[in-house]
């Protein structure tokens, strides 16, 4: 086993050499006097952190939740952010993935007044411009291009409206971001980040496989530029194990090849403060799967493994994944 592991990773690294592009290349360049940190691994964590939200309130998003207008839901904004602040310095990943999260500012001003120490420089998003829940990136390394769903309509497969019509919806593919990130000057893989529809009745899962659809659809033409492009999929799919939308990312003859760190063990991840049921997810391409480290694939963890600790900031339990860096 070990030996075709071996194997698997060289065929890899010789992949990786003649695919990658340098940002220079592309027309891109890193930050005057940026360092890539001096690492052999990397870790990506994904988190959807619950109606996470700032102290102020947004005049054009009509929400209770967003509405934060007095002293006691100020202060929970405060013990929330000092929450997330402690449980993302335990985890210290480079990457970092949140779901329910208002906006690229807000977690900008608390990487730049909490995190300062920590590298984050790095952002990405694809916000609604109307709702509060959205998805967004920080991270250690420097991004490439972002791909954003939020203008694109998706079918619900076999739902009709009351004409008759094939049903169709906008409002949350603004929760869907595609981003490269590059961890060497040469080489760079693509994030996609989500928060799919939440439900179980029929309309919610046929959003779902529309959503899906649409991913896999443009992620398969970006594919075409790179034969060996590295892709991670990762976000609250709000999908359960076994459910129709899961076997059709896992499927055998999914070009795009998708493999779960996870695959072959019973992994909860909702609630956090009660384990039973699995809707996040961590992802990875055929491409990325030699360099994910299996044995530091973990569900949980922070903040002591305190459940309730880990209540206080979402109802779903933090997912990371440890990658090998490529060796030259």
């Amino acid at each position: 086993m070990k030996k075709y592991l071996l194997l698997e990773l060289c065929l890899f690294i010789v992949a990786l050499r003649i695919h990658a592009q340098s940002i220079s290349e592309r027309g891109m360049a890193l930050p005057e006097n940026y360092q890539f940190p001096q690492k052999n691994t990397f870790t990506i964590l994904n988190w959807n952190v619950e109606h996470f939200v700032d102290a102020f309130d947004n005049p054009y998003i009509h929400n209770e939740h967003e509405d934060v207008k007095d002293v006691k839901a100020q202060e929970e904004v405060k013990q929330k952010v000092a929450m997330l602040v402690k449980a993302l310095r335990e985890a210290d990943a480079d990457i970092v993935v949140l779901q329910e999260f208002e906006s690229i500012a807000f977690l900008r001003q608390i990487a730049r007044e909490h995190l300062a120490d920590m590298g984050y420089q790095f952002f990405a998003g694809s916000e609604s411009p109307d709702w509060y829940m959205n998805v967004v990136i920080m991270s250690r390394y420097p991004m490439g291009m972002t791909y954003s769903f939020r203008s694109l309509y998706t079918p619900l497969p076999g739902i009709k409206n009351k004409d008759g019509q094939p049903r169709t919806q906008i409002n949350i593919n603004s929760r869907i971001v595609a981003q490269e990130i590059f961890i060497c000057p040469d080489y760079a893989f693509l994030l996609t980040g989500v928060h799919l529809k939440a439900g179980r009745t029929e309309e919610d899962i046929a959003t779902r496989l529309g959503q899906i659809q649409a991913i896999q659809y443009q992620l398969r033409q970006l594919r075409k530029r790179n034969k060996r492009l590295p892709m991670v999929f990762a976000g609250d799919f709000n999908s359960l194990d076994g459910s129709r939308e899961i076997a059709e990312l896992l499927r055998k003859d999914n070009p795009l090849q998708w493999h779960d760190p996870w695959q072959g063990k019973t992994v909860f991840t909702h609630s956090s403060d009660k384990p039973e049921r699995r809707f996040d997810y961590i992802l990875v391409n055929k491409a990325m799967q030699p360099l994910v480290r299996r044995e530091e694939a973990i569900i949980g963890g922070l903040l002591q493994n305190d459940h309730a600790a880990q209540h206080v900031i979402s109802d779903h339990m933090p997912v990371r994944v440890a990658f090998s860096v490529p060796v030259k």
